[in-house]
């Protein structure tokens, strides 16, 4: 397993992986590959990891910049293929993601998902509840990178998430 920056050669792959993701479960929708498309054309994509197995790419994470609060990045979509489900993919995705947050510089990281699974990545509701959004816990949270991050205030997402 390989995990690595991605880039424009990779974008097919990505955008066939995350529709794969999202519409292989019981609520499955497809606009989380236009998500990433709509990130990148706003020029929102801060980081974006692939996984990739024997040269092929089998998962993905995006983190984009947010217009509330300062310093802070949305952690999604974080998408593997379904064949490569229950591998550990999407925790070592969420690692380097984090990782690489913290280098660039980010305050903290917001995210909407399962709380079980980002739980143990130290995101919690808790913090995110703090700020007003139009999320809401336990699916809406966030991970304090730094000390003097934030402790309350707005959290809005970048624009191609349709918050407004």
């Amino acid at each position: 397993m390989n995990i690595r920056p991605r880039t424009p050669d990779d974008d097919e792959a990505i955008a066939e992986v995350t529709r794969s993701a999202f519409t292989a479960g019981p609520r499955g929708h497809a606009g989380e590959a236009e998500l990433v498309e709509a990130l990148r054309r706003d020029g929102d994509a801060a980081i974006e990891l692939v996984a990739e197995m024997d040269g092929r790419v089998v998962g993905h994470v995006m983190l984009s910049t947010m217009r509330d609060p300062t310093g802070a990045l949305g952690l999604g979509p974080l998408s593997t293929s379904p064949e490569a489900w229950r591998r550990g993919i999407g925790s070592m995705l969420m690692d380097a993601a984090i990782a690489r947050a913290t280098g660039y510089g980010a305050t903290m990281i917001f995210l909407l998902g399962n709380p079980d699974f980002y739980r143990r990545f130290g995101f919690a509701s808790e913090t995110a509840a703090a700020f007003d959004s139009a999320y809401d816990p336990p699916y809406f949270q966030a991970l304090r990178l730094t000390k003097d991050a934030p402790r309350s205030g707005r959290a809005r997402y970048a624009r191609a998430f349709g918050e407004d």
